[in-house]
């Protein structure tokens, strides 16, 4: 949010729709690269973050930042973060002006937006689920959980999956197998207390790929796919 008011609308009024209004995340996507697990054992510091903007919809922005190390100058993890702005009053998108829209796409070379469907739970195989409920440190400023507790959810319920032996392809600790990537999608918000129901199952045709559907009240709040890296496992920190 600061990064695009700073830098593509600082002395415009049309800048305020971006500190009046919240941006709430409709979806992710991670790519991890081999070097960055190397990195993480040794966690040699600094760092750099590279952060732009992917592409610019109406009510929608896609912010994509690399991590870099600065010792060995690789290229560790690439994430693409959608946001949407929505009016905190109301609940509803809130159009950004298309003064910073010109700007945006005059400062960035664009991308065609990302876009993740919904994975669909299949029915012709067990789905191993896990009842969750979101605790208070699981919520961030907004009094929701914050999107890394859905993470933390998925791979609690990976790592029961595993211990009941309803995984095919993963047997140890779910930490111990190295992330290539993961995409992630917002559909529903949850709050303390809510009891949240994590489905998760192997995909049948990519050998090492988790699918993840969180549900509350009979409705899909979130989707996840994972995939890991088919020929290494690491140590669990």
């Amino acid at each position: 949010m600061m990064f695009i008011s700073r830098l593509v609308a600082a002395g415009s009024t049309e800048g305020a729709c971006f500190e009046n209004n919240l941006a709430f995340l409709v979806s992710t996507t991670y790519t991890f690269t081999r070097a960055y697990h190397k990195e993480m054992r040794t966690i040699s510091f600094p760092f750099t973050l590279i952060g732009s903007i992917g592409s610019v919809g109406r009510s929608s922005f896609e912010f994509v930042s690399t991590f870099e190390s600065d010792a060995t100058n690789a290229k560790l993890v690439t994430c693409s973060a959608k946001l949407a702005l929505v009016d905190p009053s109301t609940r509803r998108s809130t159009e950004i002006p298309k003064d910073i829209i010109n700007r945006i796409k005059a400062t960035f070379d664009l991308d065609p937006p990302q876009k993740i469907e919904p994975v669909e739970r299949p029915k012709d195989i067990h789905v191993f689920n896990l009842e969750i409920i979101v605790q208070s440190s699981d919520l961030d400023m907004n009094m929701h959980s914050n999107h890394s507790a859905y993470t933390r959810f998925c791979c609690d319920a990976a790592a029961a999956a595993i211990a009941n032996k309803a995984f095919k392809n993963f047997e140890m600790d779910i930490c111990r197998y190295e992330i290539k990537s993961m995409s992630n999608l917002f559909k529903g918000e949850s709050r303390a207390n809510d009891v949240l129901t994590v489905f998760t199952w192997e995909d049948n045709s990519e050998r090492k790929t988790i699918h993840f559907e969180i549900i509350k009240n009979d409705n899909p709040i979130f989707h996840s796919t994972m995939v890991y890296y088919s020929d290494n496992e690491i140590s669990k920190l």
